[in-house]
């Protein structure tokens, strides 16, 4: 008796109370590169037109280059963001329930890149340190001013001449 009681009672409240759904937008699409070929893992995310930190959904292509986004149902138009490295990003604005954004095709173009050119240059060191043996480059240590070979010698680090 006091199940049917309680369970009467949940049934008048239930449907006194309003329950609300909240409507759904479902974003979906491909994105391929410029020969069609489809990029699988390119980030995709929504935003709010009015402010770009507010992210309202996001996801990833799978292997097909398919996504998928459900969103909830704004109230403001909708940037869509997809990137993928070495692609340019691509941005799309929508409205809300626009029926070409049902099953988008999205091409990304090939980033250009323009490195600045790189001088790699090398020197010898002034000297080696190979076990017991310690092999100098003289050619940093000379500056004309030596007569002979002792002048040289008199110049090494670590190296004592005694006349």
């Amino acid at each position: 008796m006091r199940f049917t009681l309680f369970f009467t009672f949940l049934s008048i409240v239930g449907a006194w109370c309003p329950v609300q759904a909240q409507a759904e937008w479902q974003l979906s699409g491909c994105v391929t590169d410029s020969s069609y070929q489809p990029l699988a893992a390119a980030s995709v995310y929504a935003t709010t037109a009015d402010s770009l930190k507010n992210i309202i959904g996001f996801g990833s292509s799978d292997a097909k280059g398919n996504f998928r986004l459900n969103i909830a149902l704004p109230t403001t138009q909708v940037l869509l963001h997809v990137s993928y490295l070495g692609y340019e990003p691509h941005e799309m604005l929508m409205t809300p329930l626009d029926t070409s954004c049902q099953k988008m095709l999205i091409r990304l173009s090939a980033q250009k890149y323009s490195l600045p050119e790189i001088v790699v240059s090398a020197q010898q060191p002034e000297l080696v340190q190979r076990g017991d043996t310690t092999t100098y480059n003289l050619r940093y240590f000379r500056d004309s001013t030596e007569f002979s070979v002792e002048d040289v010698l008199k110049k090494l680090p670590g190296v004592v001449v005694k006349s």
